[in-house]
């Protein structure tokens, strides 16, 4: 999401939401699922404690950037934006991991001097700095 900050106007895909998941949380989930023996069959999907609207997210890390950028809403059409609509990527009735957005985003910025993001596909590193 980082990497779209930079364009003159960030679409995100209309009445969809997310649940990033903290690196940690999935971390701790797979070392349960080794040491709990063999999987008999696919083990529960793991997500955020808290599901969020996509342009809210975006204005969420626009605001930790120092970026301003208008958020629009795009409505994707075809069958599978017709199941991101629908929320069928989420992990709503799964366990959830400790660690909210907030949080982790208040963590970041409360790094010394901003954290550094590796953006893919340009290959530039983005400051996130201190509001």
């Amino acid at each position: 999401m980082a990497c779209a900050a930079y364009a003159p106007v960030m679409a995100v895909p209309a009445e969809t939401s997310c649940q990033p998941v903290d690196a940690a949380d999935v971390a701790d989930r797979l070392a349960q699922i080794v040491w709990s023996g063999p999987a008999d069959g696919y083990g529960a999907d793991l997500g955020d404690p808290q599901v969020l609207d996509a342009a809210e997210l975006a204005r969420q890390v626009l605001a930790a950037m120092e970026v301003r950028r208008s958020v629009r809403r795009i409505r994707l059409t075809g069958r599978v934006a017709a199941g991101f609509r629908a929320g069928h990527h989420l992990a709503a009735d799964t366990p959830r991991g400790k660690r909210t957005w907030a949080s982790y985003l208040e963590a970041r910025l409360a790094a010394g001097g901003g954290e550094v993001i590796g953006l893919p596909y340009i290959n530039k590193q983005v400051r996130i700095r201190d509001r």
